[in-house]
């Protein structure tokens, strides 16, 4: 049930990401996308509607903070960072309070680093980005402190699950592999 539940959340992600791209630049690409993953979307919207009520809400304030220019980034990562938190939590257990932070802190993490990543292509394409918003000048220190931050938070939750099988993957993947784009750059 796991592994349809990822699946079922990469293709609500899809969706709404496509479905974004397209309102925001019209791209027929994004159009065909929203086709491809919308068949699945009402099945999925049935069986999880918190989380998918958590993407449409979140993509909803993100494109709000964008509109104003919101130059605060930690609006807009604490606004994907909730999106993840939800997405985390598969079902209200014992662990959904850490996995929610957990997510929080990951989706914080990808938002700033895509960030960061993006920079040069906001700039030049003047298009919404929270550092450029707030002023800031290329600075890879200053950004790698945001995204050390978020990381740490999001790996102090995670050492609070009680993993045993693929541990050492997912050390890797929070630990070094998240990393790896940022990094190049």
């Amino acid at each position: 049930p796991y592994i349809r539940y990822g699946a079922d959340m990469n293709v609500a992600l899809a969706y709404y990401n496509a479905l974004d791209d397209y309102e925001d630049e019209g791209k027929m690409g994004a159009r065909l996308r929203c086709d491809i993953f919308g068949k699945e979307l009402d099945r999925i919207r049935q069986t999880y509607p918190r989380q998918c009520s958590a993407i449409e809400e979140g993509i909803r304030k993100l494109h709000a903070l964008e509109k104003e220019n919101c130059s605060n980034p930690d609006e807009p990562a604490g606004t994907f960072g909730s999106l993840m938190g939800e997405l985390l939590v598969y079902e209200e257990d014992l662990w959904a309070p850490t996995l929610r932070k957990m997510g929080d802190a990951l989706g914080r993490y990808i938002y700033l680093a895509d960030a960061a990543v993006d920079y040069h292509r906001d700039l030049k394409k003047k298009q919404y980005n929270p550092f450029l918003a707030m002023g800031m000048t290329e600075d890879w220190d200053a950004w790698e402190q945001y995204l050390v931050l978020a990381m740490g938070m999001c790996t102090d939750a995670f050492e609070k699950l009680p993993l045993v099988q693929d541990k050492a993957i997912l050390d890797n993947i929070l630990y070094s592999g998240v990393w790896v784009h940022f990094r190049k750059n």
